[in-house]
């Protein structure tokens, strides 16, 4: 199990706490896949509005031993409440075909372009118990993942090794973001995200790993 804690600053503010923890074998949409449950709990403010954050993700993969990771889709559980007004959402995401992310077979200063397609279906619950609405919707969409190599970061958590990678979609390449991802745990370290409606950092400010403290330089 990893327990993150993240502060943002920027464009959002607020405190997030990610408890994540990988389960066993199961069958997902007719394939065998590993599930991988993440819950959020935490405070976001952006443009003065304060939204309570309460969601719940099953992942579903395969990861090769070559560093590859099939994706077969999600499940998303995320009831918002926005001045005291709770919404509840719930999704489903499906990619056809599954879709194998390479990001971990890279070499320092590789990158490559990753082309997916989900169909996400949501299910919103109404205000005050009224009916909500069901949708579906099919998107492609495409990434461009570049891993820089591995360097020293420092957060409030302490100072690791992180392997450093650059996200960017093709249509707009001078919006990047950029994720520290601790060697050896894959624990997130941090995120700074540059765009032309601004700068968000995400920083974590205590990360464990099956309930101990992950030292610091891992």
């Amino acid at each position: 199990m990893l327990r993150s804690v993240f502060n943002y600053s920027g464009i959002i503010t607020g405190t997030q706490t990610v408890v994540a923890t990988v389960g066993g074998l199961t069958s997902f949409e007719g394939a065998t896949a590993r599930e991988i449950v993440a819950t959020t709990n935490g405070t976001n403010t952006i443009a003065g509005l304060t939204t309570t954050i309460s969601t719940e993700v099953k992942a579903y993969n395969r990861a090769a031993a070559n560093g590859e990771v099939t994706n077969y889709g999600a499940i998303v559980s995320a009831p918002v409440t926005v001045a005291g007004f709770t919404v509840t959402s719930n999704s489903k995401t499906v990619y056809n075909p599954p879709w194998v992310d390479r990001r971990n077979t890279l070499s320092a200063g590789q990158q490559i372009t990753q082309t997916y397609t989900g169909t996400t279906t949501t299910t919103t619950g109404g205000l005050f118990g009224t009916p909500g609405s069901t949708t579906t919707n099919t998107a492609t969409i495409s990434d461009v993942v570049r891993f820089v190599g591995i360097e020293s970061v420092t957060v409030p958590a302490g100072t690791y090794q992180a392997c450093k990678f650059e996200n960017w979609a093709p249509a707009t390449p001078a919006d990047v973001t950029t994720n520290w991802i601790v060697v050896g745990s894959g624990a997130l370290a941090k995120t700074l995200s540059v765009s032309s409606g601004g700068t968000q950092l995400i920083e974590a400010t205590s990360l464990q790993l099956n309930g101990a403290t992950l030292s610091a330089g891992r």
